[in-house]
Formats: structure tokens, sequence, C-alpha cells
């Protein structure tokens, strides 16, 4: 892999979130604030990777603190969606309508759009060509090689997940340990289309991303109901009941994805865990 395939990388889903922002601003739909987000997910791992070996100038400019907030805003719009559907699938398996709970999230989610909205539309699309210079720049530093610092990168993250993968009922590590995996992942695209033997540990890797974006919406869903009932003092005790069953249920399936995500990890990263951990 050359530093050029990280550079084409780069402008390939630069090229797909230029595209996808134009129909942000020129469309009142609010699905393509939805379909931004897959052009942004690449670069956001890219560009913390490019941040991480770059000076301290660079990593406190204005592109990287608005391009961050950016990620960020996106990344509400896209929280609040997956919630909305996760309390519908919820819904359907328990027999039970939380309409409240599904309008008190709606109203969030309108309100994140909006913002999300006003911010891309304002957005300088001449700050991401300021990472694409900062690519250029490490290309051509005669100490470095974007080949070799990318293989660094994705050990590093795969060494802060074997660590952390010992305090995974800590909902802040297991966090930690899913955006380390995300960054591990995108990187991977890159390996994958060079490296044969890389296709195959890509796709796990996938996997079990897949796993903790579960896992991490069902903890988002959990502090989400807690909100709601701190804030609607008008749940009967009939309703209190029904969304104690909705709790149990969730934290249910919060645990069993934690144990699939446990068997994925030793299978992957050969994470050594003990019976008590495991139990």
């Amino acid at each position: 892999m050359g530093n050029d395939q990280i550079l084409a990388y780069f402008k390939k889903h630069q090229k797909h979130f230029k595209k996808q922002l134009k129909l942000v601003i020129v469309n009142k739909d609010d699905k393509y604030v939805f379909k931004i987000r897959k052009s942004t997910k690449h670069l956001q791992a890219l560009f913390y990777f490019i941040e991480q070996y770059s000076p301290e100038s660079f990593q406190e400019s204005k592109p990287v603190r608005s391009i961050k907030k950016l990620f960020r805003r996106i990344g509400e719009v896209h929280d609040h969606q997956v919630l909305h559907q996760l309390v519908l699938k919820y819904e359907a398996i328990l027999l039970i309508n939380f309409k409240p709970l599904r309008q008190f999230i709606e109203k969030q989610e309108k309100y994140y759009i909006k913002e999300c909205k006003k911010y891309l539309k304002k957005f300088d699309q001449k700050l991401i060509h300021d990472v694409e210079r900062q690519i250029r720049i490490l290309q051509i530093s005669n100490d470095f090689s974007l080949n070799e610092k990318v293989k660094e990168y994705i050990e590093h993250k795969e060494e802060v997940i074997r660590m952390l993968s010992h305090f995974l009922n800590n909902d802040e590590k297991l966090h930690i340990v899913r955006i380390a995996l995300k960054d591990i992942h995108f990187l991977t695209e890159i390996r994958k289309d060079i490296e044969e033997d890389y296709k195959e540990r890509h796709d796990q890797i996938l996997e079990l991303e897949k796993h903790l974006q579960k896992w991490h919406d069902n903890v988002l869903l959990l502090n989400k109901i807690e909100l709601f009932l701190q804030n609607d003092i008008k749940i009967s005790k009939a309703d209190q009941i029904d969304y104690n069953l909705f709790v149990t249920l969730i934290k249910i399936r919060k645990d069993e994805l934690l144990a699939g995500a446990k068997v994925l990890l030793t299978q992957l990263f050969k994470v050594n865990f003990t019976e008590n951990e495991l139990a």
C-alpha cells in the first residue's frame, strides 16, 4: 500500500461527501442528512489518523475544530434516527405502545436535524482541502511513511482494544473499544484492497463492529428512557410497569450483545478472558 492509496481513498470519500452536502443544501427532504453520514464515517477515521501524526498547530486549527463539530452534528441526527427505529422493534416484541417516548425522541430528532442542516449549509468546504493538504505534506516528508504509519496506527488501536477488553462491564471503556474498531475498520479498507490476507480480517472486524454498534444503540436507548421518565410527570402506574419491563428487556439484550462481543474479541484479538469476565 503506497502513500497514493491513502490520498486516493481520501479523495474518493471527499467527492462523495461534497455530492451529499450539495443535496442537503438544495433539498428540504431530511433523508439527505441521513445519507451524508456514510461518507463522513470514512473521512472521520482517516481524519483522526492524519491528526494523530500532524503537528499541534494542525490539531488546534480552525479546520480541525470545524470538521469535528461537523462529525458531531451528523452523529446526533443518526443516533436519534436509530433510537426511533429501535423503539419500534421493541414495541413489536413486547406488544406495547410507547408512543409518548417515540414522540419525545422525534422532537429531539427534529431539533438535531435543524441544527445539523444549519451547520452543513454554512460549512466551508475549503476546510476539507486543508486535510488533503496535510496528507500531501506528510507524503513528502522524508522521515514519514504513511504506509508504515497506517500499520502502526492500527496496531496501536488493536492494543487499546486488547487492554480495555478486560473492562467491558464499564460502558465508557466499551465505548472506547467501539470507536477504536471503527477506526480500524475504515483504515483496513485501504489495506484490504492491496493485501489479500487482510480481506478476511476486515470482514471479521466489520462483524464485531456491528455487534458493538447494536450494544451502543441499546445503551443510548436506556439513557433516553431515563431522561424521558424524568421529564414526563404524566406516567401512570400501569405505564411505569410497562417501562420497567421495557428497560429490563433492553438490559437483557445489552448483556447478550456484550457476551457475543467477548467471543468475537477472543477470536480476533486473542483476548484471554477469565471465567469471571465471561460470566
